[in-house]
């Protein structure tokens, strides 16, 4: 009995010592790894609170990678939209320089006299209408050439048909009843017109208030192209003459003389054309001076050029002055000498569609004065280049009558061509 308790008793320490071996190992390596879980949790720590600068490094790397390739992707976008927009601008450079250079030619042919003095006194005016074409070649004064388009008529378009006029003319017995109906029409104060109609066909003339001088605006500038071009003909100047300009000679306005920087010199026939055409203020100022200084009174020269008698004292006593007479004497020396046919000419291309030129605008040769309220135009109408009529108008303190002027002419210029017909 004791024996045997010995044996299993041996066997028994033998298993447990067995058992103790066995498991010794894995305690072992729970340790390690509880080790190794310890310093990945100290090394996580140290990383969050510490970061490495090798981390920083790295970060910033390709953070500066990042940034590189954002900053070459916009270079590139750059890159493209300037050359495109750069290559938009060459292009409308281009077309722009097109356009300058296009309507720079326009502008100087625009202006220049159709006839020069020599040729003038032999051809008829540019209005005059073969009814076989539609292009005029014209000469400047210095020569030069160039083309205005036209719209050509024959006869019968030239003279309408009863059926085609704005008013039935068959109420009307004159001329007087004509422009006196219309002035009761726009309700206009006819004690604030001035008027003065010839026409050199049929005879028949108007006048209202012809004699009172009111302030002539440009409307006088024809006159003053007058007294240049009587110089040319007695070969005092030329139309390269060069006349001096100065700072006092600026005055506000249209023309290329006044809104381009001042020269010391202008050719004769460069201020007239600005003169009529564009009615440039300076280019006039230019002329007077010039005249002043070396031709005597213009003033008074330019009354005695009109031919009229009646000289009331605010005409005399006023620069810058006219009477509807005055006026319609300046345009009847001009429509049937041919040595004004420059003036003709540039009053032919002035002013299209205003005033006179609202409605008849083919064959009118006009030059339109505005002072304050005072609104006036005067001008003749040519056809089959010989002169029809003439017609001033001059008005104070009634603003703009555009549609006023346009019917005026319109009207005086049906009656006519109703006369014609019947």
């Amino acid at each position: 009995m004791d024996l045997k308790k010995i044996i299993i008793g041996t066997i028994m320490i033998g298993l447990l010592t067995a058992c103790q071996n066995t498991s010794s190992p894995e305690v072992k390596s729970s340790s390690v790894d509880s080790s190794n879980n310890q310093a990945s949790l100290e090394d996580s720590q140290s990383l969050q609170s510490q970061p490495s600068s090798s981390l920083e490094k790295s970060v910033a790397d390709e953070d500066d990678q990042i940034s590189s390739t954002k900053e070459e992707s916009r270079e590139t976008t750059l890159s493209k939209t300037d050359k495109l927009r750069k290559a938009i601008i060459k292009k409308q450079n281009n077309s722009n320089d097109d356009k300058e250079e296009t309507n720079e030619d326009l502008e100087v042919s625009s202006i220049e006299p159709n006839e020069s003095t020599e040729t003038v006194k032999k051809d008829k005016p540019i209005v005059e209408d073969d009814g076989t074409t539609d292009k005029e070649e014209t000469t400047s004064a210095s020569g030069g050439k160039t083309t205005i388009e036209t719209t050509q008529e024959d006869d019968t378009e030239q003279q309408p048909a009863a059926s085609s006029f704005s008013l039935d003319y068959d109420q009307y017995n004159s001329v007087q009843e004509i422009i006196e109906d219309l002035i009761d029409e726009y309700g206009v104060d006819s004690s604030k017109l001035g008027i003065a109609y010839q026409n050199f066909v049929s005879e028949e003339s108007y006048y209202l208030n012809e004699n009172e001088a009111r302030h002539a605006a440009s409307t006088n500038k024809v006159g003053t192209s007058v007294l240049y071009l009587d110089l040319i003909e007695a070969g005092v100047l030329s139309w390269d003459s060069q006349l001096p300009a100065s700072e006092k000679d600026l005055e506000e306005g249209d023309g290329r003389i006044t809104n381009n920087p001042l020269r010391s010199y202008y050719s004769l026939e460069e201020l007239i054309s600005n003169l009529l055409v564009y009615s440039d203020n300076t280019a006039w100022n230019i002329l007077i001076d010039y005249y002043y200084e070396n031709y005597g009174d213009y003033r008074n020269d330019l009354i005695e050029l009109s031919g009229i008698n009646n000289k009331p004292i605010a005409l005399t006593q006023n620069m810058n002055y006219a009477t509807p007479n005055m006026l319609i004497g300046y345009l009847n020396k001009i429509a049937f000498d041919d040595s004004y046919q420059p003036i003709i000419n540039y009053m032919l291309i002035a002013q299209k569609g205003q005033r006179f030129k609202l409605y008849v605008d083919k064959g009118m040769a006009t030059k339109y004065g505005q002072y304050g309220n005072g609104y006036h135009d005067t001008g003749i109408y040519f056809e089959d280049g010989k002169p029809i009529y003439s017609l001033v108008l001059m008005t104070n303190d009634l603003g703009t009558l555009d549609n006023f002027m346009g019917d005026l002419n319109l009207r005086v210029n049906e009656w006519y061509h109703y006369q014609q017909i019947q």
